[in-house]
């Protein structure tokens, strides 16, 4: 990604976000163990205008969407032994907590509760409240000493010719579960269909044993922050993140609606003993004792509230991330990048 100051056009579409974004990948980039299967910083050149990152090139493509299950499969076993190998974090790469990274993000659902648009599904604008307090719930889940990538789909992944996953763009990697960048691929299988997610969920070592409830919180944020975020401006350099944010919120509606509501679901099958199921009850009554359990967690995440209405003010000081899946990308897979 290029831009400079003698081009007061190209400035205009440069977004004013990128060069903090390399700057924060150049410094977690460093400190990856070499183990990480992560491109290879090279160098990198800061004057405190420009910013630019070289990183070693990795021979690969990106997964085929729709996800084919043998390139899903070595995904998420290379997740597996990402987390194993980034726990607990690098203290050298400085990053913020989930819940910091992600609390502005989460109040998506506040946000489309404070101003609902014309076209909300109407089973979300009829669960607003409960949406809401599942998204509260969402955030207190995210505890972990596990550096995520948090960003974690399709285009942010390479397959090499002898079957090894390089994942790429780290800068909105933070300390979190072990198991947050599992859920966030399967929430970019779920866009693309041809797969069950629970059953992908259930039958991962990384998410197995998870709460269920606490997936289906982090899964109603994830949700709320597309829904809100696809209604916004887009960036400036980003025309098409809105859409591909509504993609995104559109495809996960569905799932998150059966998780909350759907009951007497069969655990998909898996060695070991039975699981429990991750739904929660046909009745409103249902979807209400969920988000109430999870109220106590939440309480002691008051700290971040300031945080919290500072980014839900101004959305667009949130992340790009995928943005997970955030969809917003400023910069790219290049090996080499550079912002002004």
């Amino acid at each position: 990604m290029v831009a400079g100051p003698s081009s007061r056009r190209s400035a205009r579409r440069q977004n004013d976000r990128s060069p903090g974004l390399h700057r924060a990948e150049a410094r977690i980039a460093a400190a990856l163990p070499p183990d990480t299967p992560a491109p290879r910083l090279l160098g990198n050149y800061d004057d405190g205008h420009w910013i630019a990152l070289v990183f070693a090139d990795v021979e690969g493509r990106h997964p085929a969407t729709p996800w084919r299950a043998d390139e899903l499969t070595a995904v998420l076993s290379t997740l597996e032994t990402m987390a194993a190998a980034l726990t607990p974090a690098p203290a050298a790469a400085t990053t913020p907590t989930a819940a910091e990274q992600l609390a502005g993000d989460f109040g998506g659902w506040r946000r489309l509760a404070a101003d609902p648009p014309g076209g909300l599904d109407p089973w979300a604008r009829s669960h607003l409240p409960e949406l809401c307090a599942a998204a509260d719930r969402g955030l207190a889940a995210l505890d972990g000493d596990t550096l995520c990538h948090v960003d974690v789909r399709a285009d942010n992944l390479l397959l090499g010719p002898d079957g090894s996953v390089t994942v790429v763009d780290w800068p909105w990697a933070c300390r979190g579960p072990a198991w947050l960048d599992t859920l966030l691929t399967v929430v970019n299988v779920q866009v693309y269909g041809d797969h069950d997610p629970d059953a992908l969920l259930a039958a991962r070592a990384l998410t197995a044993d998870v709460d269920p409830a606490d997936l289906t919180a982090v899964l109603a944020a994830f949700t709320g922050f597309f829904l809100d975020g696809a209604r916004q401006p887009p960036p400036p350099g980003i025309p098409t993140v809105r859409a591909f944010q509504r993609r995104q919120g559109e495809a996960l509606l569905p799932w998150l609606t059966r998780r909350l509501t759907v009951t007497d679901r069969p655990a998909p099958a898996r060695p070991g003993p039975a699981r429990r199921s991750c739904s929660f009850g046909p009745r409103d009554a249902a979807l209400a004792r969920f988000v109430r359990a999870g109220s106590a967690r939440s309480t002691r995440l008051r700290g971040l509230d300031a945080r919290r209405r500072t980014r839900a003010a101004h959305p667009e000081a949130g992340t790009a991330r995928g943005s997970a899946n955030r969809g917003e990308k400023p910069s790219s897979a290049a090996p080499i990048k550079v912002a002004s």
